[in-house]
């Protein structure tokens, strides 16, 4: 069905209505929104649990289920973030929001604001800024020294091989998701993928 020629997007949900609607699963199978100069990008999938999750679900099976699913999409990279704010999550997925100068470097604006100006190159040549939980491609690990460098210097707790992507999260569980150790590895994971982090966009020339 995420393959056929006839669907142009997918959308699942636990509701209709917003307050009982702890997770939800968007999927874009070549719409327009998919497509970029020209350039086709098969799929785009965007998902969100709430948490605390309801009696009997488990963020466990949610994490579970994403990882099938970019398997499934043959996903070329991908990033799960937590945060206090819905807000900043959603802007992060819908790649909206404006420039911050005085927010830190990967604020939803400023991450926005570098997105836009490359995203024909993300996912191959480029990357987001890693959140708690992220996908690399081999070539995406090889480009900043390789696994075994990877892992010694940002040392996740939960590594998982998904096709062709290595799934690093950054704490055993999401209730360590915004503890000050894990943000060190986050830290340590943005300065070693430094170098294929979405850039920043040319800077306006002068009026």
């Amino acid at each position: 069905m995420l393959c056929s020629d006839s669907a142009t997007a997918i959308h699942l949900s636990t509701s209709r209505q917003d307050a009982g609607n702890h997770v939800f699963v968007i999927v874009d199978n070549g719409s327009p929104r998919a497509v970029f100069e020209d350039r086709t990008f098969p799929c785009r999938a965007i998902g969100l649990c709430r948490y605390p999750v309801p009696a009997g679900k488990s963020i466990d099976a949610w994490l579970a289920l994403v990882r099938e699913l970019a398997a499934v999409v043959e996903a070329a990279h991908g990033v799960i973030w937590v945060d206090t704010d819905e807000r900043y999550i959603l802007a992060r997925q819908f790649v909206s929001g404006s420039a911050q100068p005085r927010q830190a470097p990967d604020h939803p604006g400023n991450e926005s604001n570098r997105i836009i100006s490359a995203r024909k190159h993300l996912g191959d040549r480029y990357v987001r800024f890693p959140g708690w939980a992220t996908f690399l491609r081999s070539a995406h690990v090889e480009a900043v020294g390789g696994r075994d460098k990877l892992l010694a210097v940002v040392r996740p707790p939960v590594v998982h091989d998904v096709g062709d992507l290595l799934y690093i999260q950054l704490s055993v569980s999401v209730e360590e998701a915004l503890l000050p150790e894990t943000e060190a590895r986050r830290q340590a994971l943005i300065e070693l993928l430094s170098p294929i982090i979405v850039p920043m966009p040319p800077a306006r020339p002068a009026a």
